[in-house]
């Protein structure tokens, strides 16, 4: 999975926060993701956030370049964790946004 912390075209400022990439480069599968926000414990604090998820494919690079992902906004500063499911398999990870 690639999960970008920050990019050409994201910012991490309170008015801005920044976008993440969030995407699971398998094809023929059945994904979800979702984001929790974590306490300076790393315990899991706030709502689930359930991120849609959307099938892509690299402009003109054809099925082999197929993804499951989205682009969320997770504002600075703050730790997340992400669930990702591929047909049923889950894989669990954090993300540590900071200010720029």
């Amino acid at each position: 999975m690639r999960v970008p912390t920050s990019g050409a075209d994201s910012s991490s400022n309170a008015a801005n926060p920044t976008k993440e990439d969030l995407l699971c480069p398998i094809t023929n599968a059945k994904v979800s993701l979702a984001v929790q926000p974590l306490d300076s414990k790393g315990q899991p604090t706030g709502r689930v956030q359930k991120v849609p998820v959307v099938m892509m494919q690299m402009i003109g690079k054809g099925p082999e370049t197929t993804h499951y992902g989205n682009n969320i906004t997770l504002p600075p500063p703050g730790e997340y964790r992400v669930e990702a499911i591929a047909n049923g398999h889950p894989v669990y990870f954090t993300v540590n946004v900071t200010k720029e």
